[in-house]
């Protein structure tokens, strides 16, 4: 709860508990509404997309632009030596996935796959869209009765091919390069970064696969929970993670299971008690007395307990997250460092060090910037895919500072990130949550009525606004 919401009027107690609960309620739908979203490559939700271009509204002072953002354009660059760099990458990061799946077959002990085979046989000679077709075939098809392999330990080879072909493609290069570069140049050598979108995964990956152990380690945060994505990573990382196994995984999925049954138990015995099972965590009990578990929210809690697990077994290793679903206990151990999150590497019970005021400020002067350059670059103010990659980025640094009880710099990051996708249903959903946490909803209601008349189809906004509009006054 905000500091804002804890200081409420004594003398009002029973008016302030129904506007916490409707507050409460507000963040559970934000949080079950984010994650009904369709899924993607990195195996959780991407920020979703739109056509429509930016518009005016409320601008960055662009009077205020300098060069201090985290952009870092190279003097006399242009789109021919990017697009040639960027070709270069993808040809050396396919030939390298490639040889990667024959060391895959030798460790399985069989032959790859005809179909995996001729996946990434088509992907060297650069026919795409006859490669994607393979790989919708080795995904999407039928399992039974259709002859096809399976193709599970090639699967996080050919994803990663995928989602950086799809980068090239979707990103202009040198956008690709300046992006690739503020999240690679933010990270030590050696550091463990965990991507949690496709941009903020399979740009990072593309761009630092041919650093050799030098290089950083690049993961994603919603695959954790995949014994086979374990195993690919010792392929990966050979003895860079610590002895971090699949016995982890079944560990995280036994303290979670135990957690989420005592917590569903608690619910059924008590129902006039706050509920402790989560929106959007779907759990069961079956004819056996066995709880049974589904859904994103407990994937993603079974991710950051093996994410809290890798942490521990490399102490003093830099750990940075580009932000997928929020995690929490990570934001109770993270701080904003150049545009990513920093995790302290800490207990999960521990608190990270608070930011200083003058860092959180020249943070958000970076990200001001940033912003500017990005509305103004005529290639990422037309581009949907880069301008919702940096939002994205933004958000999350919104939350830490929201966390940290530092509601102006966190309303400045989540008003930057709306400049920059003014129409994404995920920008509005948590600054929305963000300005109800504050019982400002009177604040939020023209604006998200705003949101709305740009996404009339989106069902979720709508009960959105019929929720705030409903609320009980301050």
């Amino acid at each position: 709860m905000s500091r804002q919401s804890r200081g409420a009027d004594p003398a009002s107690n029973s008016h302030s508990r129904r506007v916490v609960i409707w507050i409460a309620a507000l963040a559970g739908a934000v949080l079950l509404l984010l994650l009904l979203r369709p899924s993607h490559l990195s195996d959780t939700t991407r920020v979703e997309r739109s056509a429509a271009a930016p518009t005016s509204g409320s601008r960055t002072n662009l009077s205020r632009f300098t060069r201090v953002s985290f952009i870092h354009r190279s003097p006399g660059a242009t789109n021919g030596a990017a697009e040639a760099l960027v070709a270069r990458k993808l040809k050396g990061f396919v030939n390298r996935r490639a040889e990667l799946s024959e060391s895959i077959a030798q460790k399985q002990g069989t032959a790859i796959p005809p179909e995996v085979e001729r996946f990434f046989r088509l992907a060297r000679e650069g026919r795409w869209v006859e490669a994607l077709e393979v790989y919708a075939k080795l995904y999407n098809g039928k399992r039974e009765g259709d002859g096809l392999p399976d193709p599970t330990p090639y699967r996080q080879a050919i994803l990663e091919t995928v989602g950086a072909y799809e980068s090239t493609r979707d990103w202009p290069a040198q956008a690709l390069l300046d992006y690739g570069s503020a999240v690679l140049g933010t990270l030590p050598p050696g550091s463990i970064y965990f991507g949690g979108t496709d941009s903020g995964r399979f740009i990072p990956t593309l761009l630092n696969d041919d650093a050799g152990s030098s290089g950083s380690i690049i993961l994603t945060q919603n695959a954790l929970a995949d014994q086979s994505y374990i195993e690919y990573l010792g392929l990966l990382y050979p003895g860079r993670l610590g002895d971090l196994g699949t016995d982890d995984v079944q560990k995280a999925f036994g303290e979670y299971a135990a957690d989420a049954a005592a917590r569903w138990n608690h619910d059924q015995q008590h129902p006039d008690e706050p509920k402790q099972v989560r929106p959007g965590e779907q759990i069961q009990i079956g004819e056996d007395g066995r709880h049974s578990f589904g859904g994103n929210v407990s994937v993603m809690d079974i991710n950051e307990r093996i994410l809290q697990k890798l942490i521990a077994k490399n102490p003093g290793v830099p750990v940075y997250l580009e932000e997928s679903f929020p995690f929490q206990n990570a934001y109770r151990q993270a701080t904003a460092n150049g545009p990513l999150l920093q995790l302290s590497g800490q207990d999960s019970g521990a608190e990270a060090a608070a930011a200083s005021p003058e860092s959180v400020a020249q943070t958000i002067d970076q990200w001001r910037n940033t912003t500017a350059q990005l509305l103004t670059d005529s290639e990422t103010a037309g581009s949907q895919e880069v301008r919702s990659a940096y939002s994205k980025l933004l958000m999350a640094q919104a939350g830490i500072f929201e966390k940290g009880s530092m509601a102006d710099a966190a309303e400045q990051a989540f008003r930057l990130a709306q400049e920059l996708t003014p129409d994404n249903p995920e920008t509005a959903f948590r600054y929305v949550n963000f300005l109800s946490q504050q019982r400002r909803q009177a604040e939020a209601i023209p604006w998200l009525e705003t949101v709305v008349q740009r996404n009339p189809d989106n069902s979720g906004l709508r009960d959105l606004l019929e929720q705030l509009r409903t609320m009980p006054k301050k």
